[in-house]
């Protein structure tokens, strides 16, 4: 009996270890968040602007299929600041930077009319203001 007790115990030990291990090998999610910085033509009406903003997320959605690409992507434009969208990625995150410009080039190369975009370096922090997305892929 005791024998079989220290067999659970240890049984169960292992499992929160192995847990543990798991979580520690996943990225936080600012690790896997890219700001994209879009310069539109001035002279887009609002409602123009905002079909833009629609037809450039829906291509950034269907984009890893129409190009065989193996990740997933989430992505956000800000309600405050409709000139910047938010890219995060749910695994790969160490190759997030190259993703971005893969993602941001068929774009520009599906919608003519397509602002010039800027891919930022800098680390961002996941918010309402930026992106907020949660779940298994990433520690936090």
């Amino acid at each position: 009996m005791i024998v079989r007790a220290f067999g659970i115990v240890l049984f169960v030990l292992v499992a929160v270890a192995a847990c543990g291990a798991t979580e520690a090998h996943l990225p936080l999610r600012r690790q896997c968040i890219v700001e994209v910085k879009f310069e539109f033509d001035a002279h887009l009406s609002e409602i123009e602007h905002e079909a833009l903003i629609t037809d450039m997320g829906r291509l950034i959605g269907q984009a890893p299929r129409d190009l065989g690409l193996e990740f997933t992507v989430s992505f956000a434009v800000p309600r405050h600041d409709r000139s910047k969208m938010y890219l995060q990625f749910h695994r790969g995150c160490e190759h997030r930077m190259r993703k971005s410009g893969r993602l941001i080039e068929y774009v520009q190369s599906k919608l003519p009319h397509a602002p010039r975009a800027e891919i930022g370096e800098d680390e961002v922090n996941p918010g309402v203001a930026t992106i907020d997305v949660h779940g298994l892929p990433w520690a936090d």
